[in-house]
């Protein structure tokens, strides 16, 4: 794996199956089916790329020295997080030790900038991928919060309400049927809540899930036999 062809596309390294097959010590047909049986977790642009057409046509005259490309019709690139994941899924003592050696010595190899413009065109460039990880890792980690944190007191009280309004509109506030049924309306509502959202109070609602709970309470009907039993 040391005289590899350099091959790069979107200004990035990236080798052909075929390198990749000879590296890890299996065939191309085995890196193609790896790829079909586990395609969910291969992203396009960032794990592979695949070309044809116009664009193949574009690849090949700038590596037409390559025999390999002459007749294929479609052409599979595989990124350093490619072959990470073929790594993964070979799982042998070659394919990990080979894509150690890609990751040093082919992936991780940098052209350094030959002019001052292109000092600052890199600068900004890994300033940008700084400020895209950064924003992802705030989102997933705005994800994860809001996916723990649960309704305060206040909208715990606003669900209250909303329970009681909701009772009230059934049964009339004051009527011979509130003051009859109303604690088994009471009851209902908030069993159907917690069944419907998965949790053993109503205070355990998601914040996120807020306005769902409030939807479901503003339209709740009780079942039709509620009234039979009291």
């Amino acid at each position: 794996m040391n005289n590899l062809t350099v091959i790069e596309h979107e200004q990035q390294r990236v080798l052909l199956t075929s390198q990749l097959a000879a590296g890890y010590g299996t065939s191309d047909a085995r890196i193609h089916q790896a790829y079909l049986r586990n395609k969910e977790r291969f992203e396009y642009g960032k794990h592979y790329y695949e070309l044809e057409g116009e664009a193949l046509r574009h690849f090949k005259a700038n590596y037409q020295n390559d025999s390999n490309l002459k007749y294929v019709s479609k052409l599979m690139l595989w990124t350093e997080k490619g072959a990470l994941h073929h790594a993964k899924i070979i799982n042998t003592d070659q394919a990990w030790g080979v894509y150690e050696v890609l990751e040093d010595a082919y992936f991780r190899v940098k052209t350094l900038p030959q002019t001052y413009e292109e000092m600052i065109i890199m600068q900004a460039k890994s300033m940008q991928e700084f400020k895209t990880d950064v924003d992802y890792r705030f989102k997933v980690m705005d994800q994860k919060v809001d996916n723990q944190i649960t309704l305060d007191h206040g909208l715990q009280r606003k669900i209250q309400k909303a329970v009681g309004k909701r009772v009230y509109e059934l049964l009339g506030e004051g009527t011979d049927e509130y003051k009859r049924y109303s604690k088994k309306y009471f009851a209902a509502i908030y069993r159907d809540i917690k069944n419907r959202m998965g949790i053993p109070s109503y205070k355990d609602v998601k914040k996120k899930d807020y306005q769902a709970v409030t939807n479901y309470i503003k339209y709740w009907m009780p079942p039709s036999n509620i009234k039979e039993s009291v």
